[in-house]
């Protein structure tokens, strides 16, 4: 029988106390280790150098280097390494910032455990994950576009159904399960998914959601 390798995680926070807190969660699930919690970002990049990590989860506000700025220096440096943003701000411009230097999630310290559980999957999965609250503020940005009425992109604005199948792409919906919850087939959904990106001119969900923060 094969053993699978567990999710390799490194934690960021200046707080103790919330370390401990995401440590005590990770490490009681099978498929994911938690290499160590360290409460810098300096302290971060030093095991970063020295061991492989999966995933990165790590705060926005710290001392001496933000959230942000560790994150592009590990999509640089480890571009294997993916990172999930932890930050108790929903705001627009922090999102759009996380997300354009290479973040592959962005999630709320009030999120609950299960939420966080498959932030870590999800992203370990190379898709991109956000939590509830996050993907509202996001919605909210297509929403005030098309309440324009004006398209930088020379498109169409969205309908309706089409902003309801971009809310469920940003939940991970797979195309069948988006086919579900609308009642509509899935050739259906694939050919609303390729309209939209083609509306919109992105290329990829992450080029979705930073279009939709620069329109907040």
């Amino acid at each position: 029988m094969s053993i699978t390798s567990p999710i390799n995680v490194l934690v960021v926070d200046n707080h103790q106390m919330f370390v401990d807190g995401v440590m005590a969660i990770l490490n009681e699930e099978q498929d994911i280790k938690v290499i160590k919690g360290v409460y810098n970002p300096h302290d971060a990049l030093e095991v970063l150098a020295q061991t492989t990590i999966d995933i990165v989860l790590t705060d926005i506000e710290m001392p001496e280097m933000s959230g942000i700025e560790l994150t592009q220096i590990i999509k640089e440096k480890y571009p294997n390494t993916a990172v999930i943003v932890v930050s108790m701000y929903n705001q627009t411009l922090l999102i759009q910032k996380a997300l354009e230097v290479g973040a592959s999630g962005y999630i709320l310290k009030e999120t609950g455990r299960r939420e966080l559980l498959q932030a870590v999957r999800s992203v370990y999965n190379g898709k991109t994950f956000y939590s509830s609250a996050v993907t509202d503020t996001i919605m909210n940005g297509f929403a005030a576009q098309t309440q324009k009425k004006k398209s930088h992109y020379a498109l169409d604005y969205l309908t309706k159904r089409e902003q309801d199948i971009i809310s469920l792409i940003l939940q991970e919906n797979t195309n069948s399960e988006i086919a579900k919850a609308l009642y509509i087939s899935e050739h259906t959904v694939k050919t609303h998914r390729k309209r939209i990106m083609q509306k919109l001119e992105v290329k990829n969900v992450v080029g979705l959601v930073v279009l939709a923060l620069k329109h907040t």
